[in-house]
């Protein structure tokens, strides 16, 4: 149990039926549970996968639900029809309009920070763009670890944008890298991954070469040895099983290199920035900066990649720092 109702603040407290949750996937806020003594009892946490077993449980209550909503619906309406315009460009001149006012919208929220925003807004727009995973690998995705799936939204988002910044326009190819990313540990998700897998995925991919090492002091041989093969795996698994999803199943490969690292220091190669390519090390990157160990709060997308340049490829750095510092320059004039 938590907070009493009147405890939460009145312009994100929504009452809501269960059926109108339903037409989300992700969930656009903290959903409560309202008892007969006013307390509230959270069932959904901010971007979880909109679980229609717990919600008709508490439908099947006749019990009222509370949406703490987060999420920005007027940017992201604003942000999908410019991918929309993206998706219906005839030309490359469009292609690159339509682009640059995706960036336009992205830069004074997720580089500035001058406007607000939060990262469930990117969940719930790349949602709303491009989510199209069968009902079926949703609920094994899901069901095989809840966390990943939600990192797994945000990180596919993320790497849609970095693949703008580098030059990336066409929209089948970002709708294909979007939804690689949900199936980057899908062969331990299948093999029902377990608690010392999961700390071994979440310190790999923090500090490359730690998973590994913590895993081999934790269990034997087999285990680290399937550790290791996963992303192998996951791409033969994914190409035999579900490529029917994907424009082009060339964009499957990524899924073997998404335990690299920039440093060299991943594995199974060993291999560094200077011998990955663009797309490698977006996939690595939005990897790396979408570890989900908290929360996700209102206003935490506030300064987004300029916080994260630490994390990713200089390419990419250096790609965002080209697309949004000037930008700012022009904001930061118009106020004056």
């Amino acid at each position: 149990m938590t907070n009493h109702l009147d405890m939460l603040k009145d312009g994100q407290k929504i009452k809501m039926e269960g059926h109108e949750l339903l037409k989300f996937k992700f969930a656009p806020g903290n959903v409560f549970w309202i008892k007969k003594n006013n307390k509230l009892v959270r069932i959904l946490k901010t971007g979880d996968y909109m679980d229609r077993d717990i919600l008709y449980k508490y439908m099947n209550k006749c019990a009222p639900l509370v949406l703490e909503r987060l999420i920005n619906v007027k940017w992201i309406e604003e942000a999908f029809e410019h991918f929309m315009d993206l998706k219906h460009a005839k030309n490359l001149n469009e292609q690159i309009e339509a682009r640059a006012k995706i960036l336009k919208i992205i830069g004074p929220v997720y580089w500035h920070g001058i406007n607000e925003g939060s990262l469930i807004d990117l969940i719930h727009l790349g949602e709303k763009v491009f989510f199209k995973l069968p009902e079926k690998e949703i609920r094994q995705l899901y069901q095989g670890e809840m966390d990943f799936f939600k990192m797994n939204a945000l990180a596919g988002m993320v790497s849609v944008l970095f693949s703008l910044t580098v030059g990336y326009m066409d929209f089948a190819f970002l709708a294909d890298i979007y939804h690689v990313g949900f199936f980057v540990d899908y062969s331990l998700i299948e093999e029902k991954i377990d608690w010392t897998m999961k700390e071994a995925v979440l310190l790999e991919v923090k500090m490359p070469g730690d998973g590994i090492k913590k895993l081999s002091l934790q269990t034997g041989k087999n285990d680290v040895g399937c550790f290791v093969s996963h992303p192998e795996q996951s791409y033969i698994r994914v190409k035999e099983k579900i490529n029917n999803l994907f424009n082009s199943k060339d964009c499957l490969r990524l899924l073997t290199k998404h335990h690299e690292a920039l440093n060299g220091a991943g594995f199974p190669n060993g291999i560094g920035e200077n011998q990955l390519s663009d797309l490698e090390t977006i996939i690595i990157s939005s990897s790396r900066c979408c570890q989900l160990d908290h929360d996700l709060v209102l206003g935490d997308g506030k300064g987004f990649f300029k916080d994260i340049r630490k994390f990713i490829s200089n390419r990419i750095s250096v790609a965002l720092k080209s697309c949004f510092e000037y930008q700012g320059e022009n904001d930061s004039a118009k106020v004056a």
